[in-house]
């Protein structure tokens, strides 16, 4: 996996500016003509109560180890950590490690999920 430089990693750099207050969004463009922009970038950051019903649903099921792809802000890694989960969280960007270090998330690493 290419490492982005921060300024070409778009999701790091709404998570981060979303994470400081700022108000943020992320545009997708992919060469076969798919445009699409990023829903309110603060669901990253929403406590359990405010969850979408089936992600509260889901964590009754969570048992052993857990591998959180994809972890983003890491507010599933962070939850499951609290209730005592050994949670190992696996997000791209770069700059969005930011968020899940100054909330303590304990376990992360930077890489490509391909290369899981």
């Amino acid at each position: 996996m290419k490492k982005l430089k921060p300024e070409e990693d778009a999701f790091g750099q709404e998570i981060w500016a979303c994470y400081k207050g700022e108000e943020a969004s992320e545009v997708v463009e992919r060469d076969d003509g798919y445009f699409n922009a990023s829903p309110d970038p603060r669901l990253y950051f929403l406590e359990y109560e405010e969850w979408d019903p089936i992600e509260r649903k889901v964590m009754e099921f969570v048992k052993g180890r857990v591998l959180d792809i994809g972890c983003g802000a890491g507010r599933h890694s962070l939850y499951l950590q609290n209730k005592g989960f050994d949670v190992l969280g696996i997000e791209g960007s770069e700059e969005s490690k930011i968020t899940r270090k100054e909330k303590e998330t304990t376990k992360w690493s930077i890489k490509d999920a391909l290369d899981v």
